[in-house]
């Protein structure tokens, strides 16, 4: 329930569901995630799960879908605050298969987080757990257990700052650096120049996420890369020419 409904559908509107608010807390506030804007206080954004939390058969659920690739020692992590619901704590399961998801808690130090009526850290970590690694198909589950969960009387449970670590892998092709390209500008607005090229050799490149994700590739063409179709943040540029490779850390503005 919730959206897609509106106000005028009396019975469903803002029941169950998931909404945005304003609800600040610098508690796992990461500013390189944010563009390296500071915490501010009038435009905090958080997630509100409204009540009934559960009806029959039915609870609210979350799940976080989330590509791995290229990552290992995965951590997931988040504030959150009870705001007067009957929940005391939240069910945490996760899966690691393609398709439908196949729920487990296997490796988990412990599948239930205690909520508390003030906003606390919640850090889960799936370090130990191999097929966590380099996964596109990592997926997190949360759910709620408490007594009467079916109560409705507009409470919530909020979270904020929700996060995923990890630490990056190699890359499949072994670096080499005797190229020595140079790339400028870096950081890089709309077209990334390269020095270095021999114009007798073809240059090929390709562009990872910072999770190793390849969201780009082609032809340097005249020592240059179009790159302003990228958002901001951080990418790695792989190199590559007559068998060699190196990689490059740019920024994107």
């Amino acid at each position: 329930m919730g959206y897609p409904f509106v106000s005028t559908d009396i019975a469903h509107w803002r029941k169950a569901s998931m909404e945005r608010r304003n609800s600040p807390t610098d508690i796992n506030y990461i500013p390189l995630a944010n563009n390296d804007l500071p915490f501010a206080t009038s435009d905090m954004k958080g997630l509100q799960i409204k009540e009934p939390l559960e009806s029959g058969s039915l609870g609210n659920t979350m799940v976080f879908n989330f590509s791995t690739s290229g990552q290992k020692d995965i951590k997931f992590s988040f504030a959150c605050i009870n705001e007067l619901t009957n929940a005391t704590g939240i069910l945490i399961d996760y899966s690691v298969a393609a398709g439908a998801p196949v729920w487990s808690t296997s490796g988990l130090a412990s599948s239930t987080l205690p909520l508390t009526n003030a906003y606390q850290l919640f850090n889960i970590d799936f370090s130990s757990i191999t097929a966590a690694n380099h996964n596109a198909n990592f997926k997190v589950r949360l759910r709620f257990t408490g007594s009467n969960m079916t109560v409705d009387n507009g409470n919530r449970i909020t979270f904020n700052n929700i996060a995923v670590h990890g630490t990056q892998l190699p890359l499949a092709v072994e670096e080499n650096f005797s190229l020595q390209y140079t790339v400028y500008p870096n950081p890089v607005t709309d077209v990334i120049n390269v020095v270095g090229i021999n114009t007798t050799s073809a240059v090929t490149f390709k562009l990872f996420a910072i999770d190793g994700k390849q969201i780009k590739n082609g032809k340097v063409e005249n020592t240059q890369i179009n790159l302003s179709d990228l958002s901001k943040g951080l990418y790695l540029l792989q190199l590559e020419a007559d068998g060699k490779v190196e990689t490059k850390k740019i920024s994107k503005n």
